[in-house]
């Protein structure tokens, strides 16, 4: 009996005879081994909980979720097309706060507090509601030119904001030809102290070691993260009340931003989706004021179009140990997860009933609160939460799991085998999925050059609700080179795939 590992998650490339190993809606968990070793198991992805108080897709059917902001105080900030809410209990409605912008606009969001005011930006104004009401404001900025000291109003069309010692600090992306003294948008521009609605008069701290447009802005350990298309520079608080922000030293990260809605912070580490000094795409984190890699070379196979990965973008949560961020990019059509505690990349997905297709992982902004992540949709005005517990998306649809395994080689030889066995765990539900017996359903797929094409899957039961001894076993294998397995399913049950054995009876020489 030979073990073939369930060797992780996602690895994917040009040369497919190299290895073709996706992993999708499983993510890969770290086991230890009865000899003290280590191994990896698979575990189904998350279902989809709706937050049933919280759907306002009969009110608001056309409008989708554009973002989500935990505040301070305890109340969790949404957007659905461009009306704002917030909720603070989740057996409750939420609270409608006003309306941000023009209908019919579908950009992300960014949002902060400063434990009074909750302030939204959207690309084109400065909006700012107070803790508890239901009215925004929107905010006139304006610009002190340093050479003459006069003050202007000026349009100011921030896509990120954050709050630091009690400032809002926003980004520009506005420029306007027309004007004398345009602000630049390798500025930043940040409130009054502890007051979101003054902004006047206004100073501004620049990117002064690089000439890039900032096209995100981050705060962590105390910190302003200013990230242009070149490089990055770091500010921290200065203790001067009309200049608070001063550079932090020699600060500048030549590491650019692709995507500026990728960028995230997860704990005390920033995730974005940046460029290389040479011109290539990867996904890093900082580490120690530096920018560590963390995609392999598999993951950025698919990132290869940076022009479509532009629209990337990221939410994070964790679960049962593991810390995930989650990317989506509408534009290559795939949804990424990173699995920060094991290192490891894997897929996500929806099932759309419609044509049997897989598509993107439907929610796409998060915020947590006491312990809870909700999570928004972007095909609707719904709010959701994960668990492990349930086995579908919030509208029943099945979610499809799927893992290919390396190839099956012995130094060039055939192998002859009777017998490929599924160690996984059985016996936990009642799925009438593909089996009029209403056993669950898993498939095996078979190829033989190497994932080149693929033949017709042959279905096996998984065992109904308590049968946990049922062996998962397809037999007469036959004989096989380049033979890669791939395992399917879409039965809503638990999923906990731990390995693959084959029943080796002949080597072959040719």
């Amino acid at each position: 009996m030979t073990k073939i590992n369930l060797t992780g998650g996602q690895y994917m490339g040009r040369s497919l005879d190299e290895g073709w190993i996706e992993c999708l809606n499983l993510y890969p968990e770290k086991v230890e081994t009865p000899d003290g070793s280590s191994d990896t198991i698979l575990i189904g992805a998350p279902g989809q909980q709706l937050v049933t108080a919280w759907d306002l897709s009969a009110s608001n059917p056309t409008g989708y979720c554009r973002g989500m902001h935990a505040s301070s105080w305890g109340a969790v900030y949404m957007l659905f097309g461009n009306q704002l809410y917030y909720a603070t209990d989740p057996n409750y409605p939420p609270t409608y706060v006003g309306v941000i912008g023009s209908p019919g606009v579908n950009t992300p969001v960014k949002m902060a507090d400063n434990g009074t005011h909750m302030a939204l930006v959207d690309g084109q104004s400065i909006y700012v509601t107070t803790r508890g009401t239901s009215s925004v404001t929107v905010v006139n900025v304006s610009y002190t030119d340093q050479s003459t000291g006069l003050t202007t109003t000026t349009t100011v069309a921030p896509t990120h904001i954050v709050m630091l010692g009690g400032y809002f600090i926003v980004n520009n992306t506005y420029l306007n030809p027309a004007q004398s003294n345009p602000p630049s948008n390798t500025q930043c521009y940040f409130s009054n102290l502890f007051d979101g609605y003054h902004w006047q008069p206004i100073s501004t701290f620049t990117a002064q070691g690089s000439a890039d447009p900032v096209l995100s802005l981050q705060v962590f350990n105390d910190q302003v993260w200013c990230q242009g298309v070149k490089r990055f520079e770091i500010f921290q608080q200065s203790g001067d009340l009309n200049i608070p922000f001063q550079p932090l030293g020699f600060s500048m990260v030549n590491t650019g931003i692709l995507a500026p809605y990728s960028s995230l912070v997860f704990g005390s580490t920033l995730y974005w989706l940046g460029t290389t000094s040479n011109g290539g795409v990867a996904v890093y984190r900082s580490n120690n004021g530096s920018a560590e890699r963390i995609s392999d070379h598999s993951t950025e196979y698919f990132l290869r179009n940076p022009i479509a990965a532009k629209d990337m973008i990221s939410w994070c949560y964790s679960q049962e140990g593991h810390d995930f961020i989650v990317l989506t990019s509408h534009n290559l059509g795939l949804t990424y997860v990173f699995d920060a505690t094991q290192g490891e990349w894997h897929w996500r997905s929806r099932y759309l009933a419609s044509g049997n297709l897989n598509n993107l992982y439907e929610p796409q902004y998060a915020a947590s609160l006491n312990g809870q992540t909700y999570c928004g949709l972007y095909t609707s005005a719904r709010i959701v939460v994960l668990n492990l517990d349930v086995y579908t998306d919030w509208d029943g649809n099945q979610i499809v799991r799927e893992h290919t395994l390396p190839v099956i080689a012995a130094e060039l030889q055939g192998i002859v085998h009777d017998q490929f066995i599924l160690q996984m765990e059985t016996g936990y539900g009642n799925s009438i999925q593909g089996d009029p017996a209403g056993y669950p359903q898993i498939t095996l797929y078979q190829s033989d050059n190497a994932g080149h094409t693929w033949g017709t899957g042959q279905d096996m039961p998984m065992g109904q609700s308590g049968q946990f001894g049922q062996r998962v076993i397809w037999w007469r294998r036959g004989f096989a080179r380049l033979r890669s397995y791939k395992l399917h399913s879409s039965a809503a049950v638990r999923h906990v795939w731990i390995a693959a054995y084959i029943n080796s009876t002949a080597l072959k020489g040719k």
